[in-house]
């Protein structure tokens, strides 16, 4: 991500996606960025295999597809009168792996997409594309569930153990930090289940600072009996504009970046959250 080139917004045209749409490209300004859409349509499993005199048996179909067409190009549209690259693709295959294999194919450097507001958004997003994509993903993906109303993202807090195997996860944050013009400010919740001696943990944190001590402005270690509730206090006491967060095992803080408890974070802010699942999965095309 040291050399961010493209962002892919997988889209269904609600709310929460044009949300996503709306923050894509502000970054996307920013650097000049290509802007890649994505919009996925179920259709009967031989209309894709009929001739276009064939095809004529699902006009219904037909519509559809000329109208979510439309849409896209629409955004495309948008994104040249901001003097971006940008390209669309309408496929029928709506799985979270037709997202990752986009990803892979056109060189994405970052996912953006929207996701349901907190009142019965857990049971929407488990179980759901955007969840698979933010478990599986080898790229940053951005989840976005509000209007960003900020010109700008000039905030960022990056939460973590400060392991070694977050290293690599944190130059991709450094990296989107740069693009956009942001600051980050590194935070560590502590917390009964899982505490870490202050020496101990402001050890680990110097090994991310000298990473990047210009952009750092902040090294905080944050005592809360609630993980989840912690990070949204001291996010709401910072102002911040995003949260990065990792999501992988099960000891320490990684407790709190496991799958369940990383979505639940995701669920409940309503800020952006920019986050990377370290995984070693090879995905369905990949062992073909």
């Amino acid at each position: 991500m040291s050399l961010m080139k493209a962002i892919l917004v997988p889209t269904d045209f609600s709310d929460c996606s044009d949300y996503a749409v709306e923050l894509a490209l502000k970054i996307a300004r920013s650097a000049g960025l290509e802007l890649h859409f994505l919009h996925f349509l179920s259709v009967p499993p031989d209309w894709i295999l009929l001739s276009d005199t064939g095809a004529k048996l699902y006009p219904d179909i037909n519509l559809k597809v000329k109208e979510k067409q439309s849409k896209l190009n629409k955004l495309v549209q948008i994104a040249e009168s901001n003097g971006l690259k940008a390209f669309a693709k309408l496929d029928y295959q709506d799985h979270y792996e037709s997202i990752l294999k986009y990803a892979s194919q056109h060189d994405i450097d970052l996912i953006v997409m929207g996701s349901h507001g907190a009142n019965g958004f857990k049971e929407l997003f488990i179980g759901s594309n955007a969840q698979r994509v933010v478990r599986s993903a080898r790229i940053p993906v951005l989840i976005v569930k509000d209007p960003y109303v900020n010109e700008k993202i000039e905030d960022i807090v990056f939460a973590s153990d400060f392991l070694d195997e977050n290293l690599e996860y944190f130059y991709s944050v450094v990296a989107f930090a740069r693009l956009v013009n942001a600051k980050i400010r590194m935070v560590y919740i502590n917390n009964p289940l899982s505490f870490i001696d202050t020496p101990t943990m402001k050890q680990r944190m110097k090994l991310y600072l000298n990473e990047a001590p210009d952009i750092v402005v902040g090294e905080d270690i944050y005592h809360y009996e609630d993980v989840e509730d912690g990070l949204k206090m001291y996010c709401a006491e910072h102002n911040c504009d995003l949260l990065a967060m990792t999501t992988h095992g099960r000891r320490g803080m990684n407790k709190l970046l496991s799958g369940s408890l990383a979505e639940s974070v995701i669920n409940h802010v309503h800020m952006p959250v920019l986050t990377k699942t370290l995984t070693n999965e090879l995905y369905a095309w990949e062992k073909l």
